[in-house]
């Protein structure tokens, strides 16, 4: 029998205007909890960080949205080091104490190490710091594997995004070669839609285009690999196309070039999706993918790049154009094909929208509380 009346806090601080990917993750999870975790006996409390700018439609938008999770604000600021891990190790569980939480969900790496009256379920989203330490400074790669590691061994349940990157992880011996459950992300499919027939595929923020768009979402980070559309936009048979590049990526720097945009929030980066004739993600490494099952969903073409997590969403080619990661004459001979080959628009919207349809984050949150039951129950 399930257990009631039980209660989960999330460590939400990570949902912020800037939010990468694991920001977006912990939202998205926290929008599948809103609608099913009291008719599965759980209530929710999300720990999130304090709001400092009041320019910024979302995530404020989002939290109001929210009619059954209750929050908590802190100003521990996750990006802040060392003073958040010490934050993480005493703050967080006396906050989780204090509401009387059963459950703490950390979905960030890392989670409190100590005693404590409650359980923890960890995220690890992927072993790039193992795998392409270059990915980062070798300061944070260091404290990232450690941070990730040492919480592995306390956390009492380890979840990530897609069986490549439980592999992954299991095969650094993460944890002590314990078991991932896999918790693939989900994708807002009211969110990321396709256009409906009355409504204007158009860019956000006025831009005017002269000839196709060619996107590529992502922060800038050399697993990325960003530059290979560069590279590909130069050869032909791209070059002649008349396309223009345009990157979408969080804000870094005073003054972004005339080619990226800053999308404000997940409506934004959508509507950047849907008016595009192509989105290109040429990561080298992910561990799931969370931009392609994006786009998949507006039902806009993809090239991506033909890495095991792109394989698992897109099935292979069924839902994508998968290309090799470093080779710059097949984007431009994949990217030049789709602008010119309608028939591939029908064919990726019909079986990208498909599959993009197995991926909600009510599944995902779903999943959660099936480990927390678990969980639970053991006590």
């Amino acid at each position: 029998m399930t257990p009631r009346n039980l209660h989960l806090v999330v460590d939400a601080r990570r949902v912020v205007p800037e939010a990468t990917g694991v920001g977006n993750y912990v939202a998205g999870l926290l929008g599948g909890l809103d609608g099913i975790a009291g008719g599965r006996g759980w209530r929710v409390t999300a720990v999130r960080l304090r709001s400092r700018s009041a320019d910024s439609e979302w995530p404020e938008t989002f939290w109001s949205s929210l009619r059954n999770v209750t929050t908590v604000e802190t100003d521990a600021d996750p990006t802040v080091h060392p003073r958040s891990e010490w934050w993480l190790q005493t703050g967080l569980p006396k906050i989780v104490r204090r509401v009387g939480g059963d459950v703490l969900f950390s979905p960030a790496f890392e989670c409190p190490w100590g005693p404590r009256r409650f359980r923890r379920i960890l995220t690890i989203h992927d072993a790039i710091a193992w795998d392409m330490p270059r990915n980062y400074s070798p300061k944070f790669a260091s404290w990232l594997r450690f941070m990730a590691s040492t919480s592995a061994r306390s956390a009492d349940a380890v979840l990530t995004d897609s069986p490549f990157a439980a592999r992954r992880l299991r095969g650094r011996g993460i944890g002590g070669r314990r078991d991932f459950g896999v918790l693939p992300p989900g994708v807002d499919h009211r969110v990321f839609r396709p256009a409906e027939a009355d409504e204007s595929r158009g860019f956000p923020g006025g831009f005017r285009p002269s000839g196709p768009v060619v996107v590529v979402p992502g922060s800038l980070e050399p697993r990325k690999n960003q530059s290979i559309v560069s590279d590909a936009a130069r050869l032909e048979p791209l070059r002649s196309r008349q396309h223009s590049l345009m990157f979408l990526h969080r804000p870094v720097g005073a003054s972004p070039s005339p080619d990226s945009r800053h999308p404000a929030g997940p409506q934004e980066m959508a509507q950047w999706l849907r008016a595009a004739q192509v989105v290109a993600i040429p990561s080298r490494m992910e561990g799931f993918g969370m931009s392609l099952l994006e786009a998949m969903a507006t039902g806009t073409p993809v090239v991506a790049s033909d890495i095991p997590p792109h394989r698992w969403i897109a099935k292979g080619n069924q839902c994508a154009r998968l290309v090799a990661p470093d080779d710059a004459e097949e984007w431009s001979r994949a990217i030049g094909e789709v602008i010119e080959n309608g028939d591939a628009v029908q064919w990726c919207a019909a079986n990208g929208l498909v599959g993009a349809r197995q991926f909600t984050w009510e599944r995902g949150a779903n999943r959660l509380l099936d480990v927390a039951d678990r969980l639970a129950r053991s006590v």
